[in-house]
C-alpha cells in the first residue's frame, strides 16, 4: 500500500512540473553592475562574437561636460572595458549594436553609425528613418525593422517597415513596407514586437491570431507558421475594436482606452526573437485581467526545409520555494536574445555563482535582498545564458 501511495505521488508530481524556457538554455556565466542612478529599462544588450555589450540608454555626460554613449564591452573571462563615444546629437539611443568594427545606434530620428578606429568608435555616417526601433547586425549588414504606430510612421500606407543597409560599402540594399499584421493597433502598448528579422528570414506575426507570415531575402512570403492545437482565447467584439481605432489621431490616449479591455479578454502576441539562423522563441500569451498576463514561450525551428514547433508552452514562473538555480529564475517579457545567447537582467545584488546560494531558497534569496537594499543603492546583476537544443 504505501509503494502504491508513493507511485501515486511520484507520477503526480511529474505531471505537475512542466518544462519551463530556461531548461533549453544553459548558464553561461553573470555580471554584476553597480551604476547609480539607472532603472532594467535603462540598460540595453547585445552579444556578438563572445562580447557582451551593455549600453547605458539615458542621456549622460562625462566629467568633462561632453555628452557621450556610454557602453560597456566583457569578454569571455569578463574583463570591462568602457567606451565613452561621442553623443553629437544629444539623443537617448533606443537600441543598437555593436562588434570589433562598427557601433551603431538608433534614436526617434536616425541611424547613427560609428566605426573602430584605433581606440574607441567615432563617426561614420547616419541615415534618416521613420521611427523604426529594432536592428540586429551580422557580417557588417544591419537589418533595421518595426511594426509600431508613432507620429512618424502614423500617417504612412504600412506602419511596418525593414530595411537592409551595408555598412562597408555604406549602401541601403533594401528599404520597403510590407502589409501590417492584423492587429498590429495593439502596438499601441509596448514593448511588442510583431516582426523580426534576420539574413535568411522576416518574420510578421499578427497580434491577435497564432500566425506569422514568413518572407524570404526578397521579401517574398514564402510560408506561414500556425499553430492549430493552441489554446487561444478569442473574443467576438475584437475585429469590430480593432476597426474603431483611428491611427493618425493626435490623441493616441483615445485609442489606448478603447484598446485596452481586450488585453483583458483575448490571447496575443507579444514577441518574437532569434535565437540563431534557424531559430526563434515566440512569447504570447492567454488573458489573466485587463493588461495582466500568462505568458507562454513557444520555440519553432526551420529544420529539413520546414517550420516545426520544436517547445511549446514553456512558462517561467516563480516558485518561491524552489531552491535557487539559474534554470528557475522568474522571467517574463523582459529579455534580450540574439546569437544564442539569452541575457535576463536581474535585481539580485549578489555574486550568484557563490555555493552558499545554492541552499537557499529563492524566498530565502528575496529575503537577503530586500535587507541588502534597507542600506544600499540599486543594482544588477546580468545573466547570461547559451541555448542548447535538446
Amino acid at each position: 500500500m504505501k509503494k502504491l501511495i508513493f507511485l501515486i505521488l511520484f507520477l503526480f508530481n511529474i505531471n505537475l512540473h512542466s518544462e519551463s524556457l530556461l531548461e533549453n538554455f544553459k548558464y553561461d556565466f553573470s555580471v554584476k553592475l553597480d551604476i547609480s542612478d539607472i532603472t532594467e529599462r535603462d540598460l540595453l544588450f547585445k552579444y556578438n562574437n563572445g562580447n557582451l555589450y551593455i549600453l547605458i540608454q539615458p542621456l549622460t555626460q562625462d566629467e568633462k561636460g561632453n555628452y557621450i554613449y556610454y557602453l560597456m564591452k566583457y569578454d569571455k573571462e569578463k574583463k570591462e572595458t568602457i567606451y565613452k563615444i561621442e553623443n553629437q546629437d544629444k539623443q537617448d539611443g533606443h537600441d543598437f549594436d555593436a562588434n570589433e568594427e562598427y557601433f551603431v545606434i538608433t534614436n526617434w530620428k536616425e541611424v547613427i553609425i560609428y566605426k573602430w578606429d584605433q581606440d574607441n568608435y567615432y563617426y561614420n555616417d547616419k541615415l534618416s528613418h521613420n521611427g523604426y526601433r529594432n536592428f540586429s547586425m551580422k557580417n557588417n549588414i544591419f537589418l533595421f525593422y518595426d511594426c509600431t504606430i508613432n507620429s512618424t510612421s502614423m500617417n504612412g500606407k504600412s506602419q511596418t517597415y525593414l530595411l537592409k543597409y551595408d555598412l562597408n560599402n555604406r549602401e541601403i540594399i533594401l528599404d520597403e513596407t510590407l502589409p501590417n499584421p492584423n492587429g498590429f493597433q495593439m502596438t499601441f502598448f509596448q514593448p511588442r514586437n510583431l516582426i523580426e528579422a534576420n539574413a535568411n528570414f522576416t518574420l510578421v506575426a499578427d497580434a491577435n491570431n497564432y500566425k506569422i507570415k514568413v518572407y524570404n531575402p526578397k521579401n517574398e512570403v514564402f510560408d506561414e507558421i500556425k499553430r492549430d492545437d493552441v489554446d487561444w482565447i478569442t473574443d467576438p467584439s475584437t475585429d469590430s475594436i480593432l476597426k474603431e481605432i483611428d491611427i493618425t489621431s493626435t490623441n493616441p490616449k483615445e485609442s489606448i482606452d478603447k484598446l485596452r479591455p481586450l488585453t483583458g479578454l483575448i490571447s496575443l502576441i507579444h514577441r518574437m526573437s532569434f535565437i540563431n539562423d534557424t531559430t526563434f522563441v515566440l512569447l504570447w500569451s492567454k488573458p489573466r485581467a485587463v493588461a495582466d498576463y500568462y505568458f507562454y514561450f513557444d520555440i519553432w525551428g526551420f529544420r529539413d526545409g520546414k517550420w516545426k514547433l520544436l517547445k511549446s508552452d514553456l512558462q517561467q514562473d516563480l516558485d518561491e520555494n524552489a531552491q535557487f538555480s539559474f534554470n528557475k529564475i522568474f522571467m517574463y517579457n523582459s529579455y534580450t536574445i540574439n546569437n544564442s545567447k539569452l541575457i535576463l537582467v536581474t535585481n539580485y545584488p549578489f555574486d550568484l555563482e557563490e555555493e552558499k546560494y545554492k541552499n537557499m531558497t529563492f524566498a530565502e534569496l528575496k529575503k537577503q535582498t530586500n535587507e541588502y537594499y534597507k542600506k544600499n543603492e540599486l543594482s544588477f546583476t546580468i545573466i547570461v545564458y547559451e541555448y542548447v537544443e535538446k
